[in-house]
């Protein structure tokens, strides 16, 4: 039987990024020693549930523990409680280890056969140590290959900071993310009687009393800090402020489905099989027993990518795409105005307003219209050339009579003129 006291070493004094329910019934699991088993097993077949209903049935990836391949698309899970190192807490548990995680991550980055990543998160957080490492990198994969989050059922605290640095987070209308908050766990003091610690008189801040003041300051500050990584790296994830983390996402607590969207905390609502198609295009999953396509959309399907999809859903950037649009067509068209070719004016103006042409093909057409000009001219000059009459050198004789090398000196000076 495991040893609760190791247990509860790894749940107290330490940093979690955890969901106050699942701290609270760790703690108890380990304070029981007699029903330890018992608990354990049955938090190990709801993780084992979760799991099951979370990823889709595929072939395990070569080399990892349980990447699972959908197609050419790579599916990591992230269930349970989220610590640092596969241990005998992890065995209890049922938790995720980022030591296994981060491997497995590596082994699809680096695999050809995976084309892209989805990481899925059912997990209330967990321990503070490796999370920001692990997410580090998570963002720094998206420039190798695709990465996206998808949340089966909650992406809480430490499982938010993972899954927000996903390239797009998806999530089904009753999901939940955030309780973006820091917790740390104390056994109040007199507790342990079966232990006496000795701390060094050097060292008068090593073990302070959490009910005391100075003890507790102590600790808050310790959360504080290790916050304000959280809240400014889910800032750089998502791409928003400092301060819009702080008051619009959740504020500590758990925020649901469209209200996450509305909010920036995720992308879009949608299924597993909807990421995997916008990786792979929509040739692995049908409905109905044919292929989806585009106009099969909805809330918890794809989303086809269209102006008006644009515009309906994302209004302020359909806005600044349309003013980006109308500054290129204005500069454009001054472009091709500009060009400097005397008497072209109307072909430079039918060019640019009607045409469309660009600066380029609009110099193009200039230098065409000309060459075509000047084969005109050129015809017409040695026509007139053609038609001078030959001069009679048998009547009158002297320096002009050679009319043969007139004419030819005519053809020359009219291929000369049109060059």
């Amino acid at each position: 039987m495991p040893d609760n006291t190791l247990i509860m070493g790894h749940l107290s004094e330490r940093p979690w990024l955890i969901t106050g329910g699942w701290l609270r019934d760790m703690h108890a699991i380990a304070a029981r020693e007699h029903d330890l088993l018992a608990a354990a097993e049955k938090i190990r077949a709801t993780s084992a549930r979760r799991e099951a209903a979370l990823t889709l049935r595929g072939p395990i990836l070569a080399g990892t523990r349980s990447v699972e391949m959908i197609g050419p698309v790579a599916i990591i899970p992230v269930t349970g409680p989220v610590i640092p190192y596969a241990n005998i807490f992890s065995q209890v548990s049922g938790a995720t280890s980022i030591e296994m995680f981060t491997a497995d991550f590596r082994a699809a980055l680096g695999s050809q056969d995976v084309a892209g990543i989805i990481v899925c998160y059912d997990t209330p957080g967990g321990y503070t140590a490796g999370i920001s490492e692990a997410a580090q990198l998570i963002f720094d994969s998206r420039t190798v290959k695709p990465v996206a989050s998808f949340v089966s059922d909650a992406a809480l605290s430490a499982g938010y900071w993972l899954c927000s640095a996903g390239g797009e987070i998806v999530m089904p209308p009753t999901a939940m993310v955030g309780s973006v908050g820091t917790v740390i766990a104390l056994r109040k003091s007199g507790q342990d009687t079966n232990t006496i610690e000795i701390v060094s008189s050097t060292s008068p801040r090593k073990r302070l009393d959490p009910e005391s003041p100075d003890g507790r300051a102590h600790w808050q500050n310790a959360a504080d800090a290790i916050q304000s990584v959280f809240v400014s790296t889910v800032a750089r994830n998502r791409g928003v402020s400092e301060d819009q983390v702080l008051s619009d996402f959740g504020r500590g607590g758990v925020v649901v489905g469209r209200q996450a969207v509305d909010l920036g905390m995720a992308d879009r609502i949608g299924t597993l099989e909807s990421v995997v198609n916008a990786i792979t295009g929509p040739k692995i999953f049908s409905i109905g027993g044919s292929p989806m396509n585009s106009s099969e959309t909805g809330e918890g399907g794809l989303h086809a990518v269209t102006a008006a999809s644009i515009a309906a859903r994302h209004p302020d950037i359909a806005s600044e795409l349309r003013g980006e649009g109308a500054k290129a067509e204005r500069e454009r068209i001054q472009a091709v105005l500009s060009i400097a070719a005397p008497g072209k004016e109307a072909l430079l103006r039918k060019l640019a307003l009607e045409d469309c042409a660009t600066e380029g093909a609009a110099a193009l057409a200039v230098l065409a219209a000309e060459q075509q000009e000047r084969k005109a001219a050129l015809a017409a000059m040695t026509a007139d050339a053609q038609a001078i009459p030959p001069v009679n050198t048998t009547s009158g004789g002297g320096d002009d009579g050679n009319a043969a090398a007139e004419k030819a000196a005519v053809a020359t000076i009219a291929a000369a003129g049109s060059k």
